[in-house]
């Protein structure tokens, strides 16, 4: 009986150990931040914005939703609920060239929506049941990213 119990205890010590390795703190894809190269701002694996020149920050896209494989120029991002929020001029999207597109993306369905006005923004927010609808330029989040500090990753 006692080596039962005891077997039962190192599987249970065991299968402890093993969850807490797991933890997305150490999980590469939530602590890299690029360097130097290519600095990037992670999201919800698989998407991450990355600095692709100068002043702009892309994110690539999964699916065929916008018609586009990336949204480039983004100037605004969140992550709320689960959900990525991006503000971008310029960009091409479902082949219109946008002035100003705002993008949210659902990465467990994973489905990616766009919206070429702010009033619509907000009212999809608002459906959504989304009460912060501050968005944040991913200069000023990458410098606290840099710092070990991600703005939905307290």
């Amino acid at each position: 009986m006692m080596r039962i119990l005891f077997l039962l205890l190192i599987v249970l010590l065991i299968s402890c150990n093993f969850k807490r390795s797991k933890n997305v703190t150490n999980d590469p894809f939530y602590t890299d931040t690029g360097g130097l190269d290519l600095p990037r701002i992670p999201f919800i694996d698989p998407y991450e914005l990355k600095k692709t020149g100068d002043n702009e920050w892309r994110l690539e896209l999964l699916t065929t939703d916008l018609g586009a494989y990336a949204v480039h120029n983004v100037q605004g991002i969140n992550l709320i609920d689960g959900k990525i929020l991006l503000y971008s001029t310029g960009t091409t999207i479902k082949q219109v060239r946008a002035g100003s597109a705002w993008i949210v993306i659902d990465p467990k369905l994973p489905k990616e929506t766009v919206v070429f006005s702010q009033d619509k923004f907000l009212d999809t927010l608002h459906l959504l049941g989304m009460r912060n609808k501050i968005l944040f330029a991913p200069d000023s989040i990458y410098d606290e990213f840099k710092k070990g500090h991600l703005q939905w990753r307290k």
